[in-house]
């Protein structure tokens, strides 16, 4: 080989090289712009999961209320029944009276 020849080879090489260095380079960029990707998704779930979190919390909350509605109600119910009853005895009672006397 002659040293045109091997400055011809030479050449291929550092040209193949700098092809090489210029794909690899493209490709970073590439990966890079991807896992910036894949960072915002993931940022992006984690904020669906912490507003759905909170909903679930809130509509927990909003379950003890209503229970605790429900109970209070149900209470005042039983109550109005419980004097609704005593008021129909004592009617019963002053019927009974009049019709004895």
């Amino acid at each position: 080989m002659n040293s045109d020849e091997l400055y011809e080879q030479l050449l291929s090489i550092d040209k193949e090289i700098k092809q090489t260095e210029k794909k690899l380079e493209e490709e970073t960029k590439d990966l890079e712009r991807r896992e910036i990707e894949w960072k915002q998704k993931v940022d992006e779930y984690k904020q669906k999961e912490e507003k759905r979190k909170l909903e679930l919390k809130q509509t927990e909350e909003r379950e003890i209320e209503l229970k605790n509605e429900i109970e209070t109600v149900t209470n005042e119910i039983q109550r109005m029944e419980n004097e609704l009853e005593e008021l129909l005895k004592n009617v019963q009672e002053k019927i009974e009276n009049v019709e004895n006397d």
